[in-house]
């Protein structure tokens, strides 16, 4: 893997371990006032963000045999996991709610 695409990788761990709860803090504040949009979208990125931490922990306790030769997709998902589901959560959320209401 090029040096580069090691470094979005880092990029993006670190951003869905920092970044996604900081945007959950965000959508929470006065989650009581929101609409119901509001806390559907808060509720789903809550909801991605723990299936996202479980893939990416599922995916780190793999046996240290089987990290042999560097599976690409073992650390895609540990990397990318957490932002996408925490993205995605919100995103479900919201258009959830569209075709509901």
């Amino acid at each position: 893997m090029g040096e580069t695409l090691a470094l979005l990788f880092r990029i993006a761990f670190l951003a869905g371990l920092l970044g996604v709860p900081a945007l959950l803090l965000y959508l929470g504040q006065r989650l009581r006032g929101r609409g119901i949009r509001g806390k559907a979208g808060f509720w789903g990125g809550v909801a991605g963000y723990v299936l996202g931490t479980a893939a990416t922990l599922s995916a780190m306790l793999l046996p240290p045999v089987s990290w042999v030769g560097g599976s690409f997709l073992r650390t895609l998902v540990v990397h990318w996991s957490i932002l996408l589901g925490g993205i995605l959560g919100i995103v479900a959320g919201l258009i959830t709610h569209g075709r509901r209401g």
